[in-house]
């Protein structure tokens, strides 16, 4: 039983490293129906990512499948929900850009599909905070309140 679980969380650890590479080409899932589901599933989330409508029914329209279909294929897969998924692909997204410099905050928003830039900047500095473990002053340096990276 430990080892299906190690497997599983395994098998979910390569699905998210596939968000921040798409064009990963290499398979991530024996399955090769899985497999496909996924990268499918990321092709259709990079297509709607400046969509600020773009949601977990339109997610579920755009793979042909129903919304409780799509959240129990995706949670197995990947661990996440439909909606964490979403989220996941454009905070990512944002941080290439932020990374790049190349675009003020507002512009990063409106590019990954957020309306509310504060919303964005809150979530954001929330969601690299915990996952990197940089301190508030290192992030605020990075994500800066006046709008430019």
């Amino acid at each position: 039983m430990e080892s299906i679980l190690k497997n599983r969380e395994i098998i979910r650890e390569k699905a998210l490293r596939l968000i921040n590479r798409p064009e990963d080409s290499q398979p991530v899932y024996a399955n090769q129906l899985n497999d496909r589901f996924v990268k499918k599933a990321l092709e259709v989330v990079y297509e709607n990512l400046s969509n600020c409508e773009f949601g977990k029914e339109q997610f579920a329209s755009c793979m042909h499948v129903s919304p409780s279909l799509l959240y129990q294929k995706l949670k197995s897969l990947t661990g996440q929900s439909p909606t964490d998924f979403i989220r996941a692909i454009r905070f990512n997204h944002a941080m290439e850009l932020l990374q790049a410099h190349s675009c003020t905050i507002t512009e990063i928003s409106e590019r990954c599909g957020f309306s509310n830039v504060n919303y964005f900047s809150t979530a954001f500095k929330k969601t690299f905070w915990k996952d990197t473990g940089r301190n508030t002053e290192q992030l605020n340096s990075f994500l800066p309140a006046a709008g430019y990276p």
